[in-house]
């Protein structure tokens, strides 16, 4: 929790850090009621750390504590007597808080509450019989949304975290010690020879450090990684750019393939010449983030494909290595982590929502790794059948099949349908008269989702986004 209040500008808050802020967040708005119970139980830590809550997480933590309640544990009657009271207190904080008398009705409008939850409050608080049960949580469920969209989304784009101590010469030894290990390890993945006089360098380097002086490029290697592992242990967070250093096509993404039964894989040597570092990482719960960062290569339409290639190939890795860790099942063959309290379970159930989003020809080599990473049998076979249709590496652009309009068909009165589809499947002319007409151009339905014709846009159809 921080505490520190001689810094001007900076409130108390009673999150541990930024992350913990954003995991209640990810709780809250999961829409399962065990994620939320355990978010519930954190709010409510949060408050007896700081009584005086900020709004957005006070309104938060009224809603969620009421909407919580079983309705099985007690009659509807005193169910909606606490739905009315945790209503009112809603909109007293978000929309009447300081507000002089009178004015509660501008304030909501400024602050986008609708005028039939200003109304269901003036029932709560001045009418003889309170409001249906049903209009009741639907006025908490909006107020759960409201929130959501004017406290949680926004604070998450700002929210970060604050170190007293600046730690410039921190990182710079940990920048210069990162980039002698990449180029060390490179070097002996591809048999490179290094310049005498840079490993007399590093050499002197470790011997400041160590009191030992190693000539074998291995051995400096693996002092280089003691280095940057301290280094890593010095501060509160894995900085940012480190990640962005190591997911380079110069480094962890340089073109490294072999061909195995299951087709193209990471050359063995050079995935398990990243390990440790690797391993290093999750120690610290940062495999999740160089997932982040490998898939939004995966997705970026300017890169190349061979180093697309790599960064899915790394997500599968890292997925495969990380399911089999958890199950404490045995390594050989796979990139081998070492054990770590971080399972990123929360995280990679919104993640696998977030890749199908970015489908293309590499998420194939990941996705079957990621729904198996997190268990939900019913949804994740939609998902395998989606994945497997709109990756296919032929596309709707390069069928070889003809398509057919309407007027080529001779739609005869009485004729079955396997007449039909027999006839349309080898017409070798187009009469002038036909119903029929072969498409030669089939970029109408670029971005299309399979079944849907262009003129059904998603402004019209919001369901058929997917």
């Amino acid at each position: 929790m921080s505490l520190s209040q001689k810094h001007t500008g900076l409130l108390l808050v009673p999150w541990f850090n930024s992350e913990e802020w954003r995991y209640a967040f990810r709780l809250i708005y999961s829409n399962y009621r065990e994620k939320q119970l355990e978010a519930l139980d954190l709010l409510k830590m949060w408050k007896l750390r700081t009584p005086i809550l900020c709004t957005g997480v006070e309104g938060t933590l009224i809603v969620l504590d009421a909407l919580l309640i079983a309705p099985e544990s007690m009659p509807i009657e005193n169910l909606s007597n606490i739905y009315a009271i945790a209503l009112m207190r809603f909109l007293n904080l978000s929309a009447a808080n300081a507000d002089k008398q009178g004015l509660f009705t501008k304030t909501s409008v400024k602050n986008d509450l609708p005028k039939w939850l200003v109304n269901l409050r003036h029932d709560v608080a001045h009418g003889h019989q309170l409001p249906s049960f049903c209009s009741l949580k639907m006025g908490l469920d909006f107020g759960l949304a409201w929130l959501k969209e004017k406290y949680w989304e926004p604070q998450s784009k700002l929210i970060k975290d604050y170190f007293v101590e600046d730690t410039p010469e921190l990182d710079d030894q940990l920048s210069s010690s990162l980039s002698a290990y990449f180029a060390f390890n490179l070097a002996l993945c591809d048999k490179d020879d290094l310049d005498a006089e840079y490993i007399e360098s590093i050499a002197a380097m470790i011997y400041k450090k160590f009191k030992k002086r190693p000539n074998e490029p291995q051995e400096i290697a693996n002092y280089l990684l003691e280095m940057v592992k301290e280094r890593l242990n010095k501060g509160l967070k894995i900085p940012d750019w480190c990640l962005d250093e190591l997911i380079t096509s110069r480094v962890l993404l340089r073109p490294h393939f072999e061909s195995t039964e299951n087709g193209q894989a990471i050359a063995e040597e050079f995935r398990d010449s990243w390990a440790k570092l690797l391993s290093a990482f999750h120690q610290r719960g940062a495999l999740f983030n160089i997932i982040e960062k490998l898939h939004a290569i995966v997705a970026n339409i300017s890169i190349s494909d061979t180093t697309k290639m790599m960064a899915a190939l790394w997500i599968n890795e890292i997925m495969v290595s990380l399911k089999h860790l958890n199950e404490n099942k045995n390594m050989d063959g796979l990139l081998n982590l070492e054990p770590s309290r971080y399972t990123y379970i929360v995280e990679f159930f919104n993640f696998k929502l977030q890749a199908l989003v970015h489908l293309n020809q590499f998420t194939k080599y990941f996705m079957d790794s990621i729904l198996d990473y997190v268990s939900d049998a019913d949804l994740n076979d939609s998902m395998r059948s989606l994945t497997s249709a709109k990756t296919n590496t032929e596309g709707l652009h390069s069928i070889k099949a003809d398509v057919w309009m309407p007027r080529d068909l001779d739609m005869e009165i009485g004729c079955s349908e396997d007449e039909h589809l027999a006839e349309s499947s080898r017409p070798e002319k187009i009469v002038a008269s036909s119903k029929w007409t072969k498409i030669e151009n089939t970029s109408m339905f670029q971005n299309c989702p399979l079944g849907v014709l262009p003129h059904q846009i998603a402004q019209k159809h919001p369901f058929l986004i997917v």
